[in-house]
């Protein structure tokens, strides 16, 4: 996925929405871009294609940011995209919501 562009993971996306046929949600990954801005026009971008877009922390920020930088992140993507956005993170066998925000 990382080394694909963004044509590429749109189509990929699309090829799988196609084959599910509405039998299964799809779900693909949104947190592809170097500032909030790129981000946030292609998680719109691929919000057209699935039924939902998982955005993943760790490719949000560096793994240096502390979590108040991730939190800017994720407001301004709200800000950015107009929609509900919710970070998790899974250890083990538990899932803890860190973040929840909707527009």
């Amino acid at each position: 996925m990382y080394e694909m562009t963004n044509e590429e993971r749109l189509a990929c996306a699309k090829f799988v929405k196609d084959t599910a046929a509405g039998r299964c949600p799809v779900i693909a990954s949104g947190s592809f871009g170097e500032t909030p801005e790129a981000m946030a026009a292609f998680i719109n971008e691929m919000a057209t294609i699935v039924d939902a877009v998982v955005l993943l922390p760790s490719n949000l920020v560096p793994a240096e940011a502390d979590e108040a930088t991730l939190k800017g992140v994720m407001e301004k993507l709200v800000s950015l995209t107009g929609r509900s956005l919710s970070v998790f993170m899974r250890c083990q066998r538990l899932t803890t919501v860190l973040w929840r925000r909707k527009p």
